[in-house]
């Protein structure tokens, strides 16, 4: 079974210490690209079509949460309602 949480694949394998010198000044560049991207200021990295999309699936969906929450309570099995009380944690481990 694959493991879901590795992202990295098989570890890096180099023949010499100047290719493993090049791999990890590669990687350190891209991990700076990366961390302005994610540091920026939202406006600067999405389009506003996609942040104005954003704020209004978040309106709606804290609008209308406490009637799902009712809606969720009706529906759900009394058993799992008592594992929830009680701390149980229903969702599979796949670790």
């Amino acid at each position: 079974m694959a493991n879901h949480m590795s992202f990295g694949g098989p570890p890096v394998k180099t023949e010499t210490a100047e290719e493993a010198d090049e791999l990890m000044r590669v990687d350190e560049k891209a991990s700076e690209v990366e961390e302005e991207v994610l540091s920026a200021p939202p406006k600067l990295v999405y389009s506003k079509l996609i942040l104005r999309f954003t704020r209004k699936l978040l309106v709606a969906v804290a609008d209308k949460w406490d009637n799902h929450v009712l809606f969720m309570d009706k529906v759900a099995p009394q058993n799992w309602k008592l594992l929830v009380l009680k701390g149980v944690d229903l969702q599979p481990n796949h670790l």
